[in-house]
């Protein structure tokens, strides 16, 4: 899908606020209500515009802690153990984002907590898994900058 400013720009304001009215909205970029929500349609159908979600601060929910973990995977595994593994951790609540990587640590894995305890008790249960044969944890000491969004 080629997207003009006017688009960008609409995909901008949804991002900082997707409750943002369409009358505002249709201000904002310069367009009468109609073209605008059309644009958005077709911006959903075309999965340019995925989901509209509201971003909780994990603080206030008790979950001050983060921790990343980084873990390589066995040479000798097979793809069946790798996609359970994946499904596993996936799977986790805690678990806020995972990344594939290419580097000596196959997984990065961002674990939220409220109790050390409950990071270590998946540490625990990740390093039994038999396809891993190394993982490392890195503990999150402050957080200078969580960006969800895209730049346009």
């Amino acid at each position: 899908m080629n997207l003009d400013r006017k688009d960008l720009n609409i995909l901008n304001l949804l991002q900082e606020d997707c409750t943002i009215s369409l009358q505002s909205l249709s201000k904002e970029v310069g367009l009468t209500q109609t073209p605008c929500y059309e644009r958005i349609k077709k911006m959903q159908k075309s999965g340019v515009i995925v989901r509209y979600s509201a971003i909780v601060s994990s603080d206030l929910f008790g979950f001050k802690h983060h921790a990343v973990l980084r873990v390589q995977a066995s040479d000798q595994s097979s793809l069946k153990d790798l996609a359970l593994f994946e499904s596993f951790v996936v799977e986790n609540k805690a678990v806020v984002k995972v990344l594939k990587i290419s580097s000596k640590f196959n997984y990065v894995i961002n674990y939220r907590y409220k109790e050390i305890d409950e990071f270590f008790k998946f540490v625990g249960t990740i390093n039994k898994q038999t396809i891993i044969c190394d993982s490392e944890i890195v503990m999150v000491l402050k957080t200078l900058k969580d960006e969800k969004g895209l730049f346009f």
